[in-house]
């Protein structure tokens, strides 16, 4: 084999070391003195060389608490601060304030997204509306807004449903600092195929992703005889006939379809299973939202319109939104610009997250902020977007949405479905640790991803109210004689 470095480099490798070692100080006094005068960057933890803080939050990552070490962090560091991920650093807000400035008050600069080389360019072939950058696209946000609340699932026990989230959870937890190491050196993208296992990966789940997806839109298109009636007004079939409106090619259709399900289906989930965690640490909670149900509602169902008559739901989910956040760390937007807070500068470039989690969780905010206590917002009855449109930012509710121009655009569906669930919920079942659980619960047992969630290992069981079995049956019944047929997944 040919030796690249040869006896006579080995003589001269002194020269090079002190060659090497100038140019370092060099560009270190080079780099200062252009720095000079500056504002400087907001504080970091201490880390070690060339990696910073990347084999920390690794670790914590692997026991899904990245949200408590950065809470942390916070605490000691202030309303930003700066997180080494090998040669990249990541800058977390962590006060409404800095989320004011630089989230809204600075949108036109802060809108963008990061390059995902796997969640992104890999595994969803630039297509997923939540890591797209805001110019380089055509506006799938707009889309999603104009007829998001037309997507809905045929039936709860559809295997596809498992497939859904699944694979929206691989492409979140993709965007996480540190999830893989071509994102934090993206020379390692260069390499040979056969040497990037992360990509083949990838682009085999991609294949597999549109070919459900194809093979779902071909079924919209060219309905086999058995197939139930189509409406006309769902997702899918709005988009295909204003396909040129919009200006999407069917590829592009089908797995837009697929993303705002997983949108949907994903939130949806992790709310309501951090809903069922706070009913099992806090039952006091529980008994008083179902008596306030009952005393509204009686024998019947809840429906939507239920909800501004039991204030006390709206808190509830208020509460679960600040408590645990679905999206605790944010998605990270970039800086297009180098922008200035609090007397340090955020460079052009940069990625920076919404530490929801430490917004949530700060004492000075909340009161007790460990305690889940609906009765917090007892006077704050504002919908999510009048929460977030407040112009005092110390009374916007939470930030479970995100902030500036990439608000969720599913967040009135998000609110909507949320509170029906709550009461429906409440309403027919008891909620309690499961038989088989060990008592006294460790919650800290049950974390998921992404950070600052329950798992779905959660040890919980629902049993019917008193009285409710009936009742149950036949609105469940009526439910399902009452829907249009829908074609399945």
């Amino acid at each position: 084999m040919k030796m690249f470095i040869t006896d006579e480099t080995l003589l001269h490798m002194p020269y090079i070391c002190v060659l090497s070692i100038t140019v370092l100080l060099t560009y270190k006094v080079w780099h200062n003195y252009v720095q000079r005068g500056k504002l400087p960057l907001p504080p970091c933890p201490p880390g070690i060389p060339i990696l910073g803080n990347l084999i920390e939050f690794v670790k914590d990552a692997k026991k899904a608490s990245q949200h408590l070490l950065l809470q942390r962090w916070a605490e000691e560091y202030g309303d930003i601060i700066g997180v080494k991920i090998g040669p990249m650093t990541e800058y977390y807000l962590s006060s409404d304030q800095a989320v004011k400035e630089i989230f809204d008050r600075a949108s036109a600069a802060t809108a963008e997204r990061p390059r995902w080389l796997v969640s992104n360019e890999q595994i969803c072939n630039k297509m997923n509306v939540l890591l797209l950058n805001a110019k380089s696209t055509p506006d799938y946000t707009l889309i999603v807004g104009y007829m998001l609340r037309k997507e809905q699932i045929p039936d709860t026990n559809n295997p596809a449903i498992g497939y859904i989230h699944e694979t929206g959870l691989v492409q979140i937890l993709g965007t996480l600092p540190g999830s893989y190491l071509v994102d934090v050196l993206p020379f390692l993208d260069s390499l040979p195929m056969f040497l990037k296992p992360w990509e083949r990966n990838s682009r085999a789940r991609f294949k597999r992703d549109l070919e459900w997806c194809m093979e779902r839109l071909n079924r919209v298109k060219n309905p086999k005889s058995g197939d139930p009636e189509i409406p006309q007004e769902g997702f899918l079939q709005t988009l295909l006939q204003n396909s040129s409106k919009f200006g999407v090619e069917p590829e592009e259709a089908g797995y837009l379809s697929l993303m705002v399900v997983m949108a949907a289906a994903d939130t949806s989930q992790m709310s309501t299973w951090s809903f069922l965690e706070a009913m099992l640490q806090f039952p006091d909670v529980q008994k008083k939202a179902q008596k306030e149900i009952d005393d509204v509602v009686g024998d019947r169902i809840p429906v939507y319109e239920d909800l501004d008559s039991i204030p006390y739901v709206r808190c509830i989910m208020k509460e679960v939104w600040r408590w645990r956040p679905p999206v605790a760390l944010g998605h990270p937007h970039v800086t297009t610009k180098e922008l200035e807070y609090g007397g340090y500068r955020i460079p052009k470039g940069s990625r920076i997250h919404i530490n929801a989690w430490a917004i949530g969780h700060d004492a000075n905010r909340h009161e007790n902020p460990e305690r889940f206590w609906p009765e917090r917002y007892s006077h704050d009855q504002t919908t999510t977007m009048e929460s977030i449109n407040s112009r005092d930012v110390t009374k916007r509710d939470h930030f479970a949405f995100g902030a500036g121009r990439r608000v969720c655009p599913g967040y009135h569906v998000a609110e909507r479905s949320f509170g029906v669930s709550i009461m429906r919920i409440l309403w027919a079942f008891d909620i309690q640790p499961s038989p088989t659980a060990k008592l006294p619960l460790d919650f800290s047992q049950y974390r998921g991803q992404p950070p600052g969630n329950p798992n779905s290992d959660l040890p919980v069981s629902l049993s019917s109210r008193n009285g409710k079995d009936e009742l149950i049956r036949k609105a469940f019944d009526d439910a399902l004689q009452s829907r249009a047929p829908m074609a399945q997944l």
